[in-house]
């Protein structure tokens, strides 16, 4: 009679697998060390895996599907928000109400992605340090290409509305906010307690708010009246012969 593989026995074998790929990587990884800590067989592994790559390959999937439902319902949020409540530079720079429920809604979407980091962050310890020499090594560069593109695209959109500076790159406004959550991944994989999420997010904003804010206008000076003022000045110099 065929084996029927047990649900149970699956969701132990992921969490186990999540434990030692991020602890010695892909490749010095063991299906025996993995089925030990989830306290199974390695007849019982292959009934769910082909391989422990296969594992982590279905640990990844769940991780970016999350993120990917995370970056959905942000998108939405932001683009609902700025269809009621136009931003403009005045509205940044006079740091109106709808400015700072631009700025709320914003800090709570990246507290929630700094938190599911946390969450995964046995997958993101794989992918930065634990995925040398197998197909998972470009993974996360990949990933980090996607999310800069879309912050490009978001950047931009903040530009046609004069709410952000018109002399900085999309493209590296994107890197540096992206640059900043992958450090902030790779730190969280080396703590042993969640960080102060609401301090690293208004850290954040604050960073970028006030990076990106737009310049304010020079202030106007009369050029009329300030060129007769030196014709003059010149005239008594002269004994008021032009």
């Amino acid at each position: 009679m065929a084996r029927h593989a047990d649900p149970h026995a699956r969701t132990s074998l992921l969490e186990a697998g999540a434990q030692e790929l991020a602890r010695v990587g892909i490749a010095r990884a063991r299906i025996e060390d993995i089925t030990r800590l989830a306290g199974l067989s390695k007849g019982a592994f292959y009934l769910h895996f082909a391989d422990k790559e296969a594992l982590f390959q279905e640990l990844l999937d769940a991780m970016t599907t999350r993120l990917a439902a995370h970056v959905v319902e942000r998108e939405a949020a932001v683009t609902e928000f700025l269809s009621k409540n136009p931003i403009t530079a005045r509205d940044v720079r006079e740091r109106s109400a709808r400015h700072e429920a631009l700025l709320a809604l914003e800090s709570h979407h990246d507290e929630e992605v700094l938190r599911l980091m946390w969450q995964e962050r046995r997958i993101f310890t794989v992918l930065l340090r634990g995925a040398s020499g197998t197909r998972f090594e470009g993974v996360a560069w990949d990933l980090a290409d996607a999310e800069v593109a879309r912050l490009e695209e978001a950047y931009t959109r903040m530009q046609g509305l004069g709410a952000c500076r018109d002399d900085m790159p999309p493209e590296v406004f994107g890197s540096l906010v992206v640059g900043t959550y992958f450090l902030l991944a790779a730190r969280m994989t080396r703590l042993k307690a969640p960080p102060d999420f609401p301090r690293w997010v208004n850290a954040i904003q604050r960073l970028i708010r006030e990076g990106s804010a737009p310049k304010a206008a020079a202030p106007r000076t009369s050029r009329p009246r300030a060129r007769r003022r030196n014709a003059a000045t010149a005239r008594a110099h002269s004994g008021g012969v032009r």
